[in-house]
């Protein structure tokens, strides 16, 4: 294995941990978020909205900055994790 694709490995995997990891927090706490909608606390919701989009935001940042295929295999980590909790919850509908 050369250097170039040792790096490429190695960048891939990092995006794909960080995207797994993200998509699995951000996914998971969108039942909490949901649950304060309903109670009717409303700025606990709010705040906990902007968290939620702010910290996968602010990921996908870092990842672009560690290279353009980080990110996109992290973003595909996110989906990926996206789709096991509905696999593993049910699709909410």
């Amino acid at each position: 294995m050369t250097a170039l694709t040792s790096n490429a490995a190695v960048t891939a995997a990092v995006g794909l941990v960080a995207g797994l990891a993200l998509g699995v927090l951000h996914f998971a706490s969108l039942s909490w978020n949901a649950q304060l909608f309903v109670s009717g606390s409303f700025g606990a919701a709010i705040a906990l909205q902007a968290a939620r989009v702010g910290l996968a935001a602010l990921v996908l940042i870092l990842l672009f900055r560690v290279g353009p295929f980080a990110a996109l295999v992290g973003a595909l980590g996110f989906l990926v994790a996206r789709a096991i909790l509905i696999w593993r919850h049910g699709d909410p509908q």
